[in-house]
């Protein structure tokens, strides 16, 4: 969202955050983080992520720093939120204005989107269940594909699969053997996708 007059580049990026539906900022707050937009920090675009993605996960994390599957109950205003997120972001990535930062982040979203949707894949189901108000616990699968998930992010981030295992089994308090079965079966076919796009195919 390049342009000289910051008046006018202010204009556009204040038009864009309520084509997307986010909400007006002070006066005090800069505009000129094009790099996020329509957002004006990297964390109010986290800030939406991480709700959005409440929606595939279905997961809870305890004081205890564990994890555990979790049921949002449909209707609720935690639901609401997370999917007005996505439709935030999903509306940001469809403008040629959206930011670099903004568009690295979105494509991580759009694969989970695609785990969600993809044909066969039992975490629709599930949500399909949910949303006709079927009661019941996140089935195992739901667990199993944030597992992978996160190994995936944090294996392409500091590139230790070891140090990865290990924490993944701590935190969702499960066995490292169970960990090492997500990674071979899940977690390297989705990161091996994500590399594969991020090289531009």
């Amino acid at each position: 969202m390049q342009h000289d007059d910051p008046v006018i580049r202010d204009l556009m990026h204040k038009a864009f955050r309520h084509y997307v539906g986010l909400p007006d900022v002070p006066d005090a707050v800069q505009l000129n983080h094009d790099d996020y937009a329509p957002y004006v920090s990297e964390a109010e675009l986290e800030e939406d992520l991480v709700r959005s993605e409440s929606l595939f996960d279905i997961l809870e994390e305890h004081d205890n720093g564990t994890i555990s599957p979790a049921r949002v109950k449909p209707g609720s205003p935690a639901e609401r939120e997370a999917r007005a997120a996505a439709s935030r972001l999903l509306l940001a990535g469809s403008s040629k204005d959206c930011g670099k930062a903004c568009q690295s982040v979105l494509r991580r979203f759009y694969a989970e989107l695609a785990y969600l949707i993809a044909p066969g894949a039992s975490q629709f189901e599930l949500v399909l269940r949910r949303r006709e108000g079927k009661k019941g616990p996140a089935t195992s699968d739901t667990l199993t594909t944030s597992i992978a998930h996160s190994l995936a992010r944090q294996i392409q981030t500091d590139e230790c699969v070891e140090a990865a295992i290990n924490d993944a089994a701590r935190r969702y308090a499960v066995s490292e053997r169970t960990v090492w079965n997500v990674w071979e079966e899940e977690g390297r076919y989705i990161l091996d996708t994500w590399n594969f796009i991020k090289r531009g195919g």
